[in-house]
């Protein structure tokens, strides 16, 4: 995991950083937990009845819709034209665009950066 003070939108294209740059910057405001006991400390009053790690189901998922999305239609030509047109100058829509091609949200998870675990949890009496 890199160093927070390198994660950029001007790191190099295809880095960890930069990957972890574009999602900061697709999901503003959040980011995820630093490891699965804090989900767990978090969770007080609750018991934890199962934690499941899905980041191998997550990427399988993502390539195989993925594959669907990418598929040129008509409908999306024009639909992603209505889209493209006005936002030409807006930077914060190039890098939104860079989050979905390049697939980071699935990369992250490639490459480890990102966990995928389901917790469920039961109310403690």
């Amino acid at each position: 995991m890199p160093e927070y003070q390198s994660v950029t939108l001007q790191a190099p294209k295809g880095s960890d950083e930069r990957h972890i740059a574009l999602l900061e910057n697709f999901f503003p405001g959040s980011w995820p937990p630093i490891s699965k006991a804090q989900v767990i400390d978090s969770a007080r009053g609750f018991q934890l009845v199962e934690a499941i790690n899905g980041r191998r189901d997550y990427i399988q998922t993502t390539s195989e819709w993925g594959d669907r999305g990418r598929r040129i239609t008509l409908s999306k030509i024009w639909a992603m034209a209505k889209v493209v047109a006005p936002n030409l100058a807006n930077r914060k829509f190039w890098y939104r665009l860079e989050f979905g091609r390049s697939r980071v949200f699935a990369a992250g998870l490639e490459r480890e950066l990102l966990d995928n675990w389901r917790f469920i949890f039961q109310r403690t009496p």
